[in-house]
């Protein structure tokens, strides 16, 4: 179970196929097969129809709101979210990546129309289509590449049911289920992403040194150990008790809709953004209202008149500054962050920050590229 934690900014637009000839293989492990040539691929030949529902647009920030700090802190995290992208290739389509590099090295100049689609979208498939596939004919698994492609809900039960010692680690949002040893086993992602989440570990740490808010110092050295240990807990309800920081960063795995077979395994995703103090000073007196609002509601009277908690929790409004994996692929949109809920915190009273992701937002019109600064 998820519990909603904050919103978060992005964007696009909508518009609106037929077919060219040959077969890429569906998302899974690296198969070793030999390549087929580009131009024996089938690929769609609407790619700039398809292209033309997405409209990049910019969100201007003002670049001196940040001090020479806060610009350092920025550029790290900037550099542990882009990882993040590499690793959610691995879970949304591995083959996707060896598709990327042969459109990137391809000479046909329409071939950057389909490394461009390729790249919005983390694979082969019109994510606006469902999941129908632009280059190739082969659909998109359902458990993309959490699970093994051929594994069906039924098997997965019926191996469960055969070993109900497994299923905790089974049903974790942060395992992988692969084939082992003529059965399944869950393979966890601090150990299965290892080399990524260092990477990413080191630039929280990076950034953890480079701050002098305490809060923010604690959060991101907490989030470096609990991307390697698959552990979020203890992160998360530090990223809820930062105070008076400016530059912050969501980064983890969270959302379950890349999982169509079970909806069980979380993706990774990142978002970087510094706090608009001006704006959050401006909404900071609707708190002051919230138990007149609730009095109100067109609800029974034992809602409108419980007590209003949770007001310790910071409203927060934005300028977001990159997005990377889960919520970077296809039509970017506002939506909200998680904060995962845990059992061991049943009872726990601490309310969930709201944020309000802007940034001079001009036009709700959709971008694939970075938002904001150019940084690193």
């Amino acid at each position: 179970m998820r519990k909603t934690a904050s919103i978060v900014v992005t964007l696009t637009a909508l518009t609106g196929a037929v077919l060219i000839v040959a077969s890429l293989p569906g998302c899974k492990a690296g198969t070793g097969k030999e390549e087929k040539p580009m131009d024996s691929l089938v690929k769609l030949p609407d790619i700039r129809e398809r292209l033309a529902k997405y409209s990049p647009t910019d969100i201007v920030i003002d670049e001196k709101l940040l001090n020479p700090e806060d610009r350092g802190v920025l550029a790290e995290l900037v550099l542990a979210a882009r990882k993040i992208d590499d690793i959610y290739w691995k879970q949304s389509c591995p083959e996707g990546l060896a598709l990327r590099d042969r459109l990137e090295r391809s000479p046909d100049p329409a071939d950057k129309d389909y490394l461009r689609f390729l790249n919005i979208n983390f694979g082969p498939f019109d994510r606006q289509d469902e999941n129908r596939p632009f280059i190739g004919t082969a659909r998109k698994p359902a458990g993309a590449a959490f699970y093994p492609a051929d594994l069906s809900r039924e098997e997965f039960e019926t191996f469960l049911g055969r070993h109900p010692e497994l299923r905790e680690s089974f049903e974790s949002p942060d395992t992988l289920i692969r084939r082992e040893r003529g059965g399944l086993a869950a393979i966890p992602y601090s150990i299965a992403y290892k080399d990524d989440l260092e990477v990413v570990a080191a630039h929280l740490r990076n950034a953890a040194a480079l701050t002098s808010n305490a809060s923010l110092k604690k959060y991101l050295g907490q989030k470096a150990a609990d991307l390697l240990s698959n552990d979020y807990v203890t992160g998360d309800g530090l990223w809820i008790d930062l105070q008076d920081n400016l530059v912050e960063i969501v980064i983890g795995p969270y959302e379950v809709y890349e999982d169509g077979l079970l909806g069980l395994k979380a993706s990774y995703e990142s978002y970087v953004y510094f706090n608009d103090r001006a704006e959050m000073a401006k909404i900071r007196g609707y708190l002051d209202f919230l138990e007149d609002m609730q009095k109100g509601l067109p609800v029974a009277p034992r809602y409108k008149d419980q007590t209003v908690t949770g007001l310790e929790s910071p409203l927060h409004v934005v300028f977001e500054v990159l997005t990377a994996g889960d919520c970077r692929a296809g039509i970017q949109r506002l939506r909200p962050a998680e904060r995962r809920a845990d059992p061991r915190e049943e009872g726990h009273e601490k309310g969930f920050p709201q944020e309000h992701h802007g940034g001079q937002v001009q036009q709700i019109a959709g971008t694939h590229r970075p938002a904001g600064p150019r940084l690193g």
